[in-house]
């Protein structure tokens, strides 16, 4: 679980600076590139008990260790 981004500042394809609260546009970089494929290796999670400042991403067991540095990283 890591809180929902509230506008940070990110490049875009051209590396202009663009505000986005999108956690698409944040994590799944990252995600993709130190845990593997959305929807395989991980997937975004949304469940009754999720708050709307709270973002929950279910990393499969074999990723156990990315899941602790991307909280670490994101927190």
């Amino acid at each position: 679980m890591v809180k929902w981004p509230n506008g940070w500042t990110r490049p875009d394809n051209l590396g202009n600076s663009v505000l986005s609260s999108d956690p698409n546009e944040h994590f799944r970089e990252w995600l993709e590139s130190n845990v593997g494929k959305q929807g395989w290796d991980w997937d975004w999670r949304v469940g009754p008990t999720s708050s709307p400042d709270e973002v929950w991403i279910k990393f499969r067991k074999p990723h156990a260790d990315a899941a602790m540095l991307f909280q670490l990283t994101y927190s």
